[in-house]
């Protein structure tokens, strides 16, 4: 699932099918959907039509968080929060710079310390899953746009100011901005 939905063109009709394989996530998403926080006055009853309703970027979101919350379990919710954070701020900066990258910038935000989740080594994992070149080479360290994008918001969330005056002047973002986003991330991930 993970590989399919980091796909620039997903495949709709692969990923219901996935969805439809397992009854928790299908009956997660649809509650998700026709909840009234998401003011959609249609109910809806099938994966294809959800997709579509909300678009693909809140549904590779919420499919990315669901899997993460998942896999942290009921315990480690302090933890799904901070990678969420980490991930919505990276995707909020990279919009400040490259909108087309914006969603490997989530995506790779969310997935930085998967490995520790999951007890493996990161190229392990990046081997199974298979993401976009930008994710697999900002997660393996090597560098590049969303790497440089990744150490501003692990250094941000440490306030670590020696490096972050570093980043934003490589990477050409206003560090003024910063606590802005990092504000608008919080929020965002306290409303989800």
């Amino acid at each position: 699932m993970l590989g399919e939905i980091t796909k620039d063109n997903m495949d709709f009709d692969k990923i219901e099918n996935i969805m439809k394989l397992d009854a928790g996530l299908m009956y997660k998403f649809i509650r998700f959907i026709n909840s009234a926080s998401n003011g959609f006055v249609e109910r809806v009853s099938n994966i294809k039509q959800s997709i579509m309703l909300i678009g693909e970027d809140p549904f590779r979101k919420w499919i990315l968080l669901f899997f993460y919350s998942d896999l942290s379990g009921e315990d480690n919710e302090e933890y799904t929060n901070k990678a969420a954070i980490r991930g919505r701020f990276c995707e909020l900066i990279m919009e400040k710079i490259d909108r087309s990258k914006k969603n490997d910038a989530f995506i790779s935000g969310l997935l930085l310390d998967i490995n520790l989740l999951l007890g493996k080594e990161i190229d392990e994992i990046l081997d199974e899953i298979h993401m976009s070149n930008e994710v697999d080479n900002a997660l393996r360290g090597h560098s590049c746009l969303i790497k440089d994008v990744l150490d501003i918001a692990v250094n941000y969330s440490e306030i670590n100011k020696k490096q972050i005056n570093n980043l934003y002047k490589k990477i050409g973002i206003d560090k003024n901005i910063l606590y802005k986003l990092y504000l608008e991330a919080m929020v965002w991930v306290k409303n989800l």
